[in-house]
């Protein structure tokens, strides 16, 4: 009986997993075929996500959330680690992105103007980031 709710367990977490990346897949393609993908913002919330989580967690805490994220079993207070890392990454990439957006609004209002069409343009750019870093925290509760 045991070994059958350890692969339930583990097949309720790949389900999850592979959802969250078809979603995020899905955030990306439509960015990219719009035209207004942002690397370098999205490069700064994952990194500044991982710089977080460093900061805040050990690596063995990270290693037992991952690994309870993928369907290993645990105890109830390494359960409630893994949830509390979880929250924590995900509050992290919410307000990251938040942040991104406010950075990337500063540099698009004093940069130069090149008419209506240019200006709304780095205007809806600048919100992107803020996208990326609620589709983070989203897929970062998941295993929450």
């Amino acid at each position: 009986m045991a070994e059958i709710d350890k692969n339930s367990a583990k097949g309720r977490a790949l389900f999850r997993w592979f959802f969250a990346a078809a979603f995020v897949i899905a955030v990306v393609a439509s960015g990219l075929f719009s035209g207004l993908m942002d690397r370098v913002g999205l490069l700064y919330l994952v990194f500044g996500s991982i710089a977080t989580a460093l900061m805040g967690f050990t690596g063995r805490e990270i290693a037992a959330a991952f690994r309870q994220a993928a369907g290993a079993a645990g105890t109830e207070e390494s359960r409630r680690k893994s949830a509390h890392f979880w929250e924590a990454v995900a509050r992290n990439a919410w307000l990251l992105g938040a942040l991104g957006s406010a950075l990337n609004f500063t540099i698009a209002l004093s940069s130069e103007s090149g008419g209506i069409a240019e200006s709304s343009t780095r205007m809806i750019q600048t919100f992107v980031v803020t996208l990326y870093g609620r589709v983070l925290a989203w897929v970062c509760l998941v295993p929450a």
